[in-house]
C-alpha cells in the first residue's frame, strides 16, 4: 500500500460520499434541482493548487490512474474539473496522461490560469458567481461549508 493507491482510494470515497448525499437529499425533499435534469446528478471537482510547487505534483502514473477511474467506473458522474492556479507542468503532465483518456471525458477537464475579471468571466460560463468563492473567481465571501452539504 503506498500514499498514490491511498489517494485514488479516498477519491473513490469522495466521490461515492457525495453520490450519497445527494441521493439522500432527493429523497429527503431538499434537493433543489429538478431530479429528472440530467446535469443534476453530476459532479464538479474544484481543485485549487495555490501554493503547490512542481514537488507536490502526482507522478504521470497516478494522474492517468485518476484519469481512467473517472471514465472507467464514473463516465456519467463527472460534469467538469476545473484545476485553478495548476503549475504549468500539471497542464504538459495531463495533455501527455490524456492520451490514454476518453475524448469525452478530456474534454470535461479545464485549467483556469485566468485571473481576476478574465477568470470570473471564465468561470461563470460553468458557475452561479453568487456561491462561488471569490479565489475561484466568485462573489461568495463565506467559504464553502460541506456540513452544511453533508447534512
Amino acid at each position: 500500500w503506498n500514499a498514490d493507491a491511498a489517494g485514488i482510494v479516498h477519491l473513490v470515497y469522495c466521490i461515492e460520499r457525495a453520490i450519497a448525499c445527494l441521493e439522500q437529499q432527493a429523497e429527503q425533499g431538499r434537493l433543489v434541482v429538478e431530479p429528472d435534469d440530467p446535469v443534476a446528478r453530476k459532479f464538479v471537482l474544484l481543485a485549487d493548487f495555490d501554493g503547490v510547487g512542481v514537488g507536490g505534483l502526482l507522478p504521470m502514473t497516478v494522474a492517468r490512474d485518476l484519469i481512467n477511474v473517472m471514465q472507467d467506473h464514473y463516465p456519467e458522474r463527472l460534469g467538469a474539473a476545473f484545476f485553478v492556479n495548476a503549475p504549468w507542468l500539471l497542464s504538459g503532465f495531463f495533455s501527455a496522461a490524456s492520451t490514454f483518456a476518453d475524448p469525452v471525458t478530456v474534454e470535461k477537464f479545464h485549467f483556469v490560469s485566468q485571473v481576476g475579471e478574465e477568470r470570473s468571466n471564465f468561470m461563470s460560463k460553468y458557475f452561479d458567481l453568487s456561491v462561488l468563492e471569490l479565489e475561484f473567481g466568485g462573489l461568495a465571501e463565506e467559504p464553502f461549508q460541506s456540513h452544511i452539504f453533508l447534512g
